[in-house]
């Protein structure tokens, strides 16, 4: 039925005086209308890292201020998942979120992953040989895959690397795939220009069906994807040539401002990526200087690559699920809610 919808508002779109898709990646063929249908928040929210939707419409958070908590929304009510400290059940500095149709579960800074009921209660917990540098995606089996940053010294270098790993439900690893980053020089006090940025590569996994999900680069414009029933990874699934855009004197001077010395030539394209509806939603990489401008660019495709359109969102989206788009927004008093919006795409 999604589907069904996106794409009639999407061919509608198309037809009401914009023709056919055009190949000009940095045209703005429209914008995204937002209606907004419900408003979500407990008094407390502040720096929102994670925001999960299961499929009856609940909205998983975490926020940086609770620091041993999930925080769980529905349409009515409000409640709190675990806590903090150090037992079993306990979270400590939340980070990752996934939710499947049975369970929701967290990634913490002890390197451990809790996984509780969908109305909160403690099922397990398991702990992780290598952090975390992405989101995790669990499949119908209960595999777990995840990128970890990790270096490799060697003769006062140090070669950084993201590695994607598969571990099982006994805690048995598989490495996948690999990317390189940089190579760094190594000092007295270790590596040296290893401060990340936020223009640092990033990668991004999301969830295409129970056993099939994109895994996304920032720095180039593609979209490859991991079938995990048959361990299949198609590289450049769909893609477009982009030109690299170079850093303006204006990046480079804030960068070296804030004490950022290993300064990428290039900034990179893509800063999240959410599929809708049969759709991909690829947001673009903001300049770093215009951090404080609301709004993103968003470019759509469709399941098989073809680009449907570019579109400039009024919000930057934390989730897009079954029509709805998930944003952070504040009142008058300043105060921070989460912002349930049904979405349609308009003429500019």
């Amino acid at each position: 039925m999604i589907k069904m919808i996106l794409f009639s508002i999407l061919t509608a779109f198309l037809f009401l005086g914009c023709g056919a898709p055009k190949k000009d990646m940095d045209k703005t063929l429209g914008c995204l209308h937002l209606e907004e249908v419900a408003r979500f928040d407990n008094g407390e929210l502040s720096d929102i890292l994670n925001l999960k939707v299961d499929e009856n419409g609940n909205l998983f958070v975490v926020d940086r201020k609770a620091k041993g908590n999930i925080l769980k929304f529905s349409e009515n009510n409000f409640s709190s998942i675990g806590q903090l400290g150090e037992g079993p059940s306990d979270i400590f500095c939340p980070r990752y979120l996934f939710v499947s149709k049975s369970e929701v579960s967290c990634y913490d800074q002890r390197q451990k992953i809790s996984y509780f009921d969908l109305s909160g209660n403690f099922n397990r917990e398991a702990y992780f040989r290598y952090a975390f540098c992405s989101n995790y995606i669990i499949d119908d089996e209960g595999n777990t895959y995840v990128f970890s940053r990790q270096f490799d010294d060697k003769k006062g270098k140090s070669k950084e690397f993201l590695r994607f790993f598969k571990f099982d439900p006994r805690g048995n690893e598989r490495l996948i795939c690999e990317i390189f980053v940089k190579e760094l020089n190594v000092g007295g006090a270790g590596v040296i220009g290893g401060i990340r940025s936020q223009y640092s590569l990033n990668v991004f996994l999301c969830p295409l069906s129970e056993s099939r999900f994109a895994i996304v680069r920032s720095d180039k414009y593609s979209v490859d994807v991991y079938d995990a029933s048959t361990g299949e990874l198609k590289i450049g699934f769909f893609g477009r040539s982009l030109d690299p855009i170079q850093l303006t004197k204006e990046e480079i001077r804030y960068f070296k401002k804030s004490g950022i010395d290993d300064i990428p030539e290039y900034r990179p394209f893509i800063s999240a990526v959410f599929f809708d509806g049969g759709y991909f939603f690829v947001q673009r990489v903001k300049k770093i200087t215009d951090k404080n401008k609301g709004g993103c660019m968003l470019d759509i495709f469709a399941m098989d690559g073809e680009f449907i359109a570019t579109v400039r969102s009024p919000v930057v989206p934390l989730e897009m699920q079954n029509g709805y788009l998930y944003s952070v927004q504040s009142d008058e008093n300043s105060d921070i809610f989460i912002r349930k919006s049904k979405y349609k795409i308009s003429d500019p």
